[in-house]
Protein backbone atom coordinates (compact mmCIF):
# COMPACT_ATOMS: atom_id res chain seq x y z
CA UNK A 1 0.00 0.00 0.00
CA UNK A 2 1.17 3.38 -0.86
CA UNK A 3 0.46 5.20 2.37
CA UNK A 4 2.98 2.91 4.11
CA UNK A 5 5.94 3.38 2.05
CA UNK A 6 5.40 7.10 2.33
CA UNK A 7 7.39 8.64 5.29
CA UNK A 8 6.34 11.89 6.75
CA UNK A 9 9.05 13.65 5.96
CA UNK A 10 8.77 12.97 2.08
CA UNK A 11 5.05 14.23 2.67
CA UNK A 12 6.77 17.22 4.00
CA UNK A 13 4.96 16.51 7.89
CA UNK A 14 6.55 17.60 11.00
CA UNK A 15 8.31 14.79 13.12
CA UNK A 16 6.90 13.16 15.76
CA UNK A 17 7.28 10.29 18.22
CA UNK A 18 8.63 6.94 17.85
CA UNK A 19 5.61 4.85 15.00
CA UNK A 20 4.82 1.66 15.54
CA UNK A 21 4.33 1.06 11.61
CA UNK A 22 6.05 2.71 8.60
CA UNK A 23 4.69 5.20 6.42
CA UNK A 24 1.94 7.61 6.68
CA UNK A 25 -1.47 6.69 8.96
CA UNK A 26 -5.06 7.60 7.68
CA UNK A 27 -5.57 10.62 9.70
CA UNK A 28 -2.08 12.22 7.78
CA UNK A 29 -3.42 11.24 4.39
CA UNK A 30 -7.03 12.66 5.10
CA UNK A 31 -5.30 15.65 6.20
CA UNK A 32 -3.32 16.21 3.46
CA UNK A 33 -6.00 15.66 1.31
CA UNK A 34 -8.43 17.77 3.00
CA UNK A 35 -11.31 15.54 3.58
CA UNK A 36 -12.44 13.13 6.99
CA UNK A 37 -10.48 10.40 8.52
CA UNK A 38 -13.92 8.35 8.47
CA UNK A 39 -14.14 8.95 4.53
CA UNK A 40 -10.85 8.01 3.55
CA UNK A 41 -11.04 5.16 6.17
CA UNK A 42 -13.60 3.96 4.40
CA UNK A 43 -12.19 4.17 1.07
CA UNK A 44 -8.99 2.15 2.07
CA UNK A 45 -11.57 -0.69 3.38
CA UNK A 46 -13.42 -1.12 0.24
CA UNK A 47 -16.90 0.03 1.57
CA UNK A 48 -19.47 1.80 -0.16
CA UNK A 49 -19.12 5.70 -0.46
CA UNK A 50 -19.82 8.61 -2.79
CA UNK A 51 -16.21 9.10 -4.67
CA UNK A 52 -15.77 12.18 -6.76
CA UNK A 53 -12.67 12.76 -9.00
CA UNK A 54 -11.85 16.05 -7.32
CA UNK A 55 -11.38 13.66 -3.63
CA UNK A 56 -9.78 11.22 -6.08
CA UNK A 57 -7.31 13.85 -7.16
CA UNK A 58 -5.85 15.30 -3.67
CA UNK A 59 -5.77 11.39 -2.34
CA UNK A 60 -3.57 11.30 -5.67
CA UNK A 61 -1.78 14.07 -4.56
CA UNK A 62 -1.08 13.42 -0.74
CA UNK A 63 0.17 9.64 -1.44
CA UNK A 64 2.55 11.20 -4.36
CA UNK A 65 1.15 8.20 -6.80
CA UNK A 66 2.20 7.70 -10.17
CA UNK A 67 0.79 8.71 -13.45
CA UNK A 68 0.28 4.45 -13.48
CA UNK A 69 -0.99 4.62 -9.36
CA UNK A 70 -3.36 7.26 -10.37
CA UNK A 71 -5.10 5.87 -12.89
CA UNK A 72 -5.54 2.67 -11.09
CA UNK A 73 -6.90 4.44 -7.90
CA UNK A 74 -9.78 6.27 -10.45
CA UNK A 75 -10.38 3.65 -12.15
CA UNK A 76 -11.35 1.71 -9.47
CA UNK A 77 -12.85 4.62 -7.06
CA UNK A 78 -15.31 6.06 -9.60
CA UNK A 79 -18.31 4.88 -10.91
CA UNK A 80 -19.57 3.28 -13.38
CA UNK A 81 -17.37 0.05 -12.83
CA UNK A 82 -17.52 -1.57 -16.26
CA UNK A 83 -16.54 -5.13 -16.90
CA UNK A 84 -15.82 -5.18 -20.26
CA UNK A 85 -16.13 -9.35 -21.25
CA UNK A 86 -13.04 -10.85 -21.64
CA UNK A 87 -12.08 -11.72 -25.55
CA UNK A 88 -11.56 -15.44 -26.57
CA UNK A 89 -9.54 -14.71 -30.02
CA UNK A 90 -7.78 -11.69 -31.58
CA UNK A 91 -8.73 -9.80 -34.54
CA UNK A 92 -7.24 -11.16 -38.56
CA UNK A 93 -4.94 -8.30 -38.80
CA UNK A 94 -3.37 -8.77 -35.18
CA UNK A 95 -2.96 -12.53 -36.41
CA UNK A 96 -1.31 -11.64 -39.61
CA UNK A 97 1.03 -8.90 -37.68
CA UNK A 98 1.82 -12.03 -35.23
CA UNK A 99 2.77 -14.09 -38.50
CA UNK A 100 4.58 -11.47 -39.74
CA UNK A 101 7.10 -11.30 -36.67
CA UNK A 102 9.34 -13.77 -38.14
CA UNK A 103 12.28 -13.53 -35.69
CA UNK A 104 10.66 -11.71 -32.59
CA UNK A 105 8.73 -13.91 -30.21
CA UNK A 106 5.20 -12.26 -29.47
CA UNK A 107 1.98 -13.06 -28.08
CA UNK A 108 -1.52 -12.09 -27.10
CA UNK A 109 -3.11 -11.17 -23.89
CA UNK A 110 -6.46 -10.37 -22.53
CA UNK A 111 -7.12 -8.08 -19.72
CA UNK A 112 -6.86 -11.49 -17.24
CA UNK A 113 -3.19 -11.99 -18.77
CA UNK A 114 -5.13 -14.90 -20.66
CA UNK A 115 -2.89 -15.80 -23.50
CA UNK A 116 -4.73 -16.29 -27.00
CA UNK A 117 -2.41 -16.33 -29.27
CA UNK A 118 1.08 -16.51 -30.35
CA UNK A 119 4.07 -17.04 -32.72
CA UNK A 120 6.28 -19.48 -33.87
CA UNK A 121 9.05 -17.74 -32.69
CA UNK A 122 7.40 -17.21 -28.81
CA UNK A 123 6.96 -21.12 -28.88
CA UNK A 124 10.47 -22.04 -29.91
CA UNK A 125 11.84 -19.53 -27.24
CA UNK A 126 9.40 -19.81 -24.49
CA UNK A 127 6.92 -23.11 -25.33
CA UNK A 128 3.75 -23.59 -27.19
CA UNK A 129 0.79 -22.49 -25.32
CA UNK A 130 -1.18 -24.42 -26.76
CA UNK A 131 0.46 -27.45 -24.46
CA UNK A 132 -1.17 -25.67 -21.36
CA UNK A 133 -4.70 -26.15 -20.88
CA UNK A 134 -7.08 -23.86 -18.48
CA UNK A 135 -5.51 -21.17 -16.17
CA UNK A 136 -2.56 -22.65 -16.86
CA UNK A 137 -2.71 -20.74 -19.96
CA UNK A 138 -2.06 -17.36 -18.24
CA UNK A 139 0.85 -15.52 -19.14
CA UNK A 140 1.09 -14.48 -15.35
CA UNK A 141 0.47 -18.00 -14.15
CA UNK A 142 3.45 -18.96 -16.17
CA UNK A 143 5.84 -16.67 -15.47
CA UNK A 144 5.02 -17.11 -11.53
CA UNK A 145 5.15 -21.19 -11.40
CA UNK A 146 6.84 -22.53 -14.47
CA UNK A 147 10.42 -24.14 -13.41
CA UNK A 148 12.01 -23.82 -16.87
CA UNK A 149 11.32 -19.91 -16.83
CA UNK A 150 12.47 -19.61 -13.65
CA UNK A 151 16.04 -20.62 -14.22
CA UNK A 152 15.83 -18.77 -17.81
CA UNK A 153 15.57 -15.45 -16.49
CA UNK A 154 18.62 -13.46 -15.19
CA UNK A 155 16.19 -11.17 -13.21
CA UNK A 156 13.43 -13.58 -12.47
CA UNK A 157 12.33 -11.79 -9.16
CA UNK A 158 12.23 -8.33 -10.87
CA UNK A 159 10.47 -9.57 -14.17
CA UNK A 160 8.02 -11.17 -12.34
CA UNK A 161 7.55 -8.59 -9.73
CA UNK A 162 7.00 -5.92 -12.69
CA UNK A 163 5.07 -8.59 -14.41
CA UNK A 164 2.30 -8.18 -11.19
CA UNK A 165 2.33 -4.24 -11.24
CA UNK A 166 1.14 -4.52 -14.95
CA UNK A 167 -1.36 -7.26 -14.04
CA UNK A 168 -2.91 -5.11 -11.35
CA UNK A 169 -3.52 -1.72 -13.84
CA UNK A 170 -4.42 -4.44 -16.51
CA UNK A 171 -7.24 -6.37 -14.58
CA UNK A 172 -9.05 -3.44 -12.71
CA UNK A 173 -11.79 -3.32 -14.33
CA UNK A 174 -12.07 -7.41 -13.41
CA UNK A 175 -11.71 -7.32 -9.73
CA UNK A 176 -14.60 -8.50 -8.62
CA UNK A 177 -15.54 -11.35 -11.42
CA UNK A 178 -15.26 -14.90 -10.63
CA UNK A 179 -12.34 -15.11 -12.95
CA UNK A 180 -9.89 -13.03 -11.35
CA UNK A 181 -10.68 -13.78 -8.05
CA UNK A 182 -10.37 -17.73 -9.56
CA UNK A 183 -7.10 -16.29 -10.88
CA UNK A 184 -5.76 -15.33 -7.57
CA UNK A 185 -6.40 -17.66 -5.88
CA UNK A 186 -4.71 -20.08 -7.91
CA UNK A 187 -1.62 -17.82 -7.89
CA UNK A 188 -1.69 -17.64 -3.72
CA UNK A 189 -2.14 -21.46 -3.16
CA UNK A 190 1.05 -22.48 -6.45
CA UNK A 191 3.48 -19.46 -5.62
CA UNK A 192 4.92 -18.95 -2.84
CA UNK A 193 6.29 -15.47 -3.90
CA UNK A 194 3.27 -14.32 -5.48
CA UNK A 195 1.34 -14.49 -1.77
CA UNK A 196 4.31 -12.41 -0.72
CA UNK A 197 4.44 -9.74 -3.67
CA UNK A 198 0.95 -9.03 -4.19
CA UNK A 199 -0.26 -7.09 -1.15
CA UNK A 200 2.40 -4.67 -1.87
CA UNK A 201 0.12 -3.39 -4.10
CA UNK A 202 2.34 -2.24 -6.60
CA UNK A 203 1.09 -1.08 -10.12
CA UNK A 204 2.47 -0.32 -13.71
CA UNK A 205 1.45 0.47 -17.02
CA UNK A 206 3.05 -2.26 -20.42
CA UNK A 207 5.71 -0.53 -21.15
CA UNK A 208 9.44 -1.72 -22.26
CA UNK A 209 12.96 -2.72 -20.99
CA UNK A 210 15.40 -5.34 -21.15
CA UNK A 211 15.09 -9.35 -20.97
CA UNK A 212 18.38 -11.01 -20.30
CA UNK A 213 17.71 -15.03 -20.94
CA UNK A 214 19.93 -18.09 -20.54
CA UNK A 215 18.41 -20.85 -22.51
CA UNK A 216 19.61 -24.29 -21.80
CA UNK A 217 20.77 -24.83 -25.82
CA UNK A 218 21.02 -21.41 -27.10
CA UNK A 219 22.85 -20.14 -24.44
CA UNK A 220 23.14 -16.37 -23.42
CA UNK A 221 20.26 -13.79 -25.09
CA UNK A 222 19.58 -10.30 -24.79
CA UNK A 223 15.66 -8.90 -25.92
CA UNK A 224 14.20 -5.22 -25.84
CA UNK A 225 10.60 -6.07 -24.99
CA UNK A 226 7.76 -3.68 -25.54
CA UNK A 227 4.39 -4.34 -24.54
CA UNK A 228 1.46 -2.94 -26.91
CA UNK A 229 -2.54 -1.93 -26.55
CA UNK A 230 -3.97 -2.80 -29.55
CA UNK A 231 -6.14 -0.69 -31.63
CA UNK A 232 -8.44 -2.69 -33.09
CA UNK A 233 -8.93 -3.95 -29.56
CA UNK A 234 -7.77 -2.18 -26.51
CA UNK A 235 -9.29 -5.10 -24.01
CA UNK A 236 -6.05 -6.92 -25.93
CA UNK A 237 -1.95 -6.21 -25.35
CA UNK A 238 0.40 -7.41 -27.94
CA UNK A 239 4.23 -8.76 -26.09
CA UNK A 240 6.94 -8.04 -28.84
CA UNK A 241 10.63 -9.60 -27.81
CA UNK A 242 13.25 -8.18 -30.11
CA UNK A 243 16.91 -9.59 -30.41
CA UNK A 244 19.27 -7.29 -29.62
CA UNK A 245 22.65 -8.86 -30.90
CA UNK A 246 23.81 -11.22 -33.58
CA UNK A 247 24.33 -13.70 -30.91
CA UNK A 248 20.89 -13.82 -29.89
CA UNK A 249 19.79 -13.58 -33.06
CA UNK A 250 21.40 -17.04 -34.25
CA UNK A 251 20.10 -18.45 -31.17
CA UNK A 252 16.70 -18.01 -31.71
CA UNK A 253 17.06 -18.95 -35.25
CA UNK A 254 18.52 -22.38 -34.28
CA UNK A 255 15.58 -22.88 -31.93
CA UNK A 256 13.10 -21.77 -34.66
CA UNK A 257 14.88 -24.39 -36.98
CA UNK A 258 14.57 -27.55 -34.52
CA UNK A 259 10.99 -26.37 -33.66
CA UNK A 260 10.26 -26.92 -37.44
CA UNK A 261 11.88 -30.12 -37.92
CA UNK A 262 10.36 -31.68 -34.14
CA UNK A 263 6.88 -30.80 -35.99
CA UNK A 264 7.60 -32.09 -38.95
CA UNK A 265 8.54 -35.26 -37.53
CA UNK A 266 5.28 -35.53 -36.01
CA UNK A 267 3.58 -35.14 -39.64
Amino acid sequence: MKRQKLSPAQAGLPLTARRRTPGLRREEVAELAGISTAWYTYLEQGREVQASEEAMERIALALQLTASEKAHLLQLALPPRIHPELPTSIPASLQSTLDGLDLQPAFVVDGLMNVLAWNGSSAALFLDFSDLRGIKRNLLHYVMTHPALKEMYQDWEGNARRLIAQFRRGSALYQDTEAFQTLIQALKKSSPEFGLWWPLQDVADPGSGIKLLHHRSAGEMRFQYTSLSCDDDPRLTLFIHIPLDGQTRQGLQQLIEKRTLNLQKQV
